[in-house]
């Protein structure tokens, strides 16, 4: 943590949570304040000294990461499921209510879909298991 610098979290915000991190917008909506908080404990804990240059930092980059997390939920299969979730009045910020709704779609999912997944997994251990040979 001590060698967090700007790049880094720019980087972090901008190009890999937005990709890395499957949640609706509110989700990241949360991650600046609490980012934010943690930077400000570990700068009077003496644990970063760029601390309170890092939260201004990462103040100036959320629209940019929201923006970011807008524009690769735009039409996906996500948005859609994150939708559904926000009619059933689930909290999408929530890991759990996110635990809830991934829970509930899965009970819906077809045996043959949950099967098919297994055969792909199965083929490419096959594939694999070809080319040690």
């Amino acid at each position: 943590m001590a060698s967090w610098s700007e790049t880094s979290v720019r980087d972090i915000l901008i190009a890999i949570f937005p990709h890395k991190i499957s949640a609706d917008i509110s989700f990241f909506k949360k991650i600046v304040p609490v980012l934010s908080s943690f930077l400000e404990f570990a700068f009077y804990a003496n644990l970063q000294k760029n601390g309170l240059k890092l939260i201004g930092v990462i103040k100036e980059l959320e629209p940019l990461m929201l923006n970011e997390v807008e524009v690769s939920l735009k039409g996906s299969l996500e948005e859609k499921l994150y939708n559904l979730g926000k009619e059933m009045g689930l909290d999408l910020s929530s890991l759990d209510d996110l635990d809830k709704l991934y829970a509930f779609v899965d009970r819906f999912e077809t045996p043959e879909k949950k099967s098919s997944k297994n055969n792909i997994i199965q083929l490419s251990v096959v594939k694999k298991q070809k080319n040690n040979v």
